[in-house]
């Protein structure tokens, strides 16, 4: 019998912003609106697509003498004009109202001190749900010198899509983005893992009909 699980894998479209991405070493400016980045839109620190003058940056490993672990490719929020408010992106995902999920990502910073050090911090919504998440950037997984901390941001859906979206608050000239995903936490499976379970339950079904046909033969 085949057992559903309510653990569920990502469902966040290039998470690790690896696809289409600039050759390594190298970088991509993209201002707001733009959908460019696959999977991805390039928002406003409140969320809208209004162009303001500002971007984000899309980054190869060792550009700007910055590393992630996770891949290749990753984003600075602060973008190449540096100044708040700070841009981000967002994504609308396929949801199951009243599903427990957990958005994760890797916030990265470049020490406490320099022109890409931390104190850094990022905004991360899940439809009505939000939290803001700071990093000092002197401790973390070590990328040559880029330090990375994962992040979680629990939310439950209330619809059959859920737009999520992560923006630079808080930074100087870095706010790292890698590393994004999505998935179950918990309650009601998958659609999948109950057509799995309804499988399971018919073949169960036969089996204990077909026991009980043979002890009734056996019984005579």
């Amino acid at each position: 019998m085949a057992i559903a699980t309510s653990a569920g894998a990502s469902v966040v479209t290039n998470g690790g912003f690896e696809t289409n991405g600039p050759p390594a070493p190298g970088s991509g400016d993209y201002s707001i609106g733009s959908t460019q980045i696959t999977g991805w839109t390039v928002i406003n620190n409140d969320g809208s697509t209004t162009d303001n003058g500002h971007n984000i940056i899309w980054i190869g490993n060792g550009a700007y003498g910055l590393y992630t672990p996770f891949g290749n490719d990753f984003l600075d929020l602060t973008g190449t004009t540096d100044q708040t408010p700070f841009s981000g992106v967002s994504q609308t995902l396929t949801t199951v109202s009243g599903q427990s999920y957990a958005l994760t990502f890797d916030l990265g910073a470049q020490g406490s001190s320099g022109i890409f050090g931390g104190p850094i911090s990022a905004t991360a919504s899940a439809g009505s749900t939000s939290d803001t998440f700071s990093f000092d950037g002197a401790s973390g997984t070590n990328a040559n010198g880029t330090f990375w901390t994962p992040e979680t941001l629990n939310f439950t859906a209330t619809s059959t899509s859920t737009v999520i979206s992560i923006v630079g608050n808080t930074g100087q000239e870095f706010i790292g983005l890698d590393n994004v995903s999505v998935a179950t936490a918990g309650g009601v499976p998958e659609p999948a893992s109950w057509a799995l379970m309804l499988v399971g339950f018919g073949g169960l079904g036969a089996a204990l009909r077909g026991s009980r046909r043979k002890q009734a033969h056996a019984v005579v």
